[in-house]
């Protein structure tokens, strides 16, 4: 599986961590032997270049006409007459070499990267409260177009009273440079066991801080501001919230047991399709019927093989809920194709398609319970 992370042309790769018990499965960049301070992390991961907002303009048809008859222009002329300029859009350009990240509008703000990596610093400095989380990696994807920073707060949770089983709480700060998404800044919770992001983003708690590119987005990050570190300061106070709520979900979810069915069943209602599952149910419950796509009988054949085959499934007690659970995000994590689009996967997971489907699943579990 590609894994996204953008390498320089010396060869560096644009990614550090701290590799003090395990590195990550790529093996890439560069290693801290302790957590990582936010200019460690910025410069580590290479980041520390700026981002630059550059007019967007075309050229004339009759440019092109005068260049195919190859009469003289001026630059003059050129740049007066025959160049447009797009009003309402802008391009988003690294000032270290130039490359194009995205084309954004008019009033897009820039989150420089050192902006992003200072709001994780006052995170971690203990200047928003108490819980002070340690950054324990970062990285620039694509060429640019993404950053993250990934933040580890100071307790576990024991899945199922099981103390060789761990639930490592983090906090992960994700910003674009190309339009594609806002500043993030969310708790998502990683089984240790096999490095498996179990984010069941609760819809009454999400323990989320979102700012969109505006033009005031950097006054809104700034954390000396007292309005916006009160802010930052609940995102935080919400971690003990969620991780109670997370706890108590991964006890209830070991406590529900079932058969094959019933597991085939919240398949189907969580991941395919509303139309998918009305045949399923009109049906009796045979996802093999001739009304149902092929790919979705691929979807659910290949989640039951992560379920019962998959990374860390042999340390839960099978047919309980979150056996279920782990062997989806299971396959969502390490079995799922995304087509060596490491960024596609670090959204969904995070806080798209497959979060709402882990939501979806934990929503048709209790139903069973």
């Amino acid at each position: 599986m590609a894994h996204n992370i953008q390498i320089l042309e010396n060869g560096d790769a644009a990614f550090v961590e701290n590799g003090a018990k395990e590195r990550a499965w790529h093996g890439l960049g560069t290693t801290f032997d302790r957590p990582l301070t936010a200019k460690e992390a910025l410069e580590g991961c290479h980041a520390d270049w700026n981002v630059a907002s550059r007019n967007i303009y075309y050229p004339t048809a009759e440019f092109g006409k005068m260049l195919m008859e190859n009469k003289p222009i001026t630059p003059q002329e050129f740049m007066s007459k025959y160049l447009l300029r797009i009003e309402d859009k802008k391009a988003n350009v690294r000032e270290d070499n130039e490359f194009n990240l995205g084309i954004v509008g008019k009033d897009y703000g820039i989150v420089q990267n050192t902006d992003a990596f200072d709001f994780i610093d006052m995170l971690t400095t203990g200047k928003c409260g108490s819980l002070i989380p340690s950054i324990e990696c970062a990285g620039v994807l694509g060429n640019g177009e993404r950053i993250f920073i990934t933040a580890k707060l100071p307790e576990s949770i024991m899945v199922a009273n099981n103390r060789n089983d761990l639930v490592d709480m983090y906090f992960v700060f994700t910003t674009s440079h190309d339009g594609s998404g806002a500043v993030s800044v969310l708790i998502t919770p990683v089984r240790v066991v096999c490095q498996n992001t179990l984010n069941l983003a609760f819809s009454r708690n999400s323990g989320k801080l979102s700012f969109r590119h505006t033009v005031n987005v950097c006054k809104r990050l700034d954390l000396t501001n007292k309005e916006n570190a009160e802010r930052a300061f609940k995102c935080m106070q919400l971690y003990d919230v969620y991780k109670k709520q997370f706890e108590a979900s991964l006890e209830a979810m070991a406590k529900i047991q079932l058969n094959d069915k019933q597991v085939e069943s919240i398949l189907v209602n969580s991941l395919l399709t509303p139309e998918v599952q009305k045949v399923y149910a009109l049906n009796g419950g045979n996802i093999l019927h001739e009304d149902i796509p092929t790919r979705s009988q691929n979807i659910i054949a290949n989640v039951t093989e992560a379920i019962h085959s998959g990374v860390g499934q042999k340390e839960l007690a099978s047919g309980t809920g979150l056996w279920l659970t782990n062997g989806v995000t299971t396959y969502f994590q390490n079995n799922f194709d995304w087509g060596g689009d490491e960024a596609r996967k670090f959204n969904a997971i995070m806080d798209g398609s497959v979060s709402k489907k882990l939501n979806n699943l934990y929503t048709n579990l209790l139903k069973v319970a």
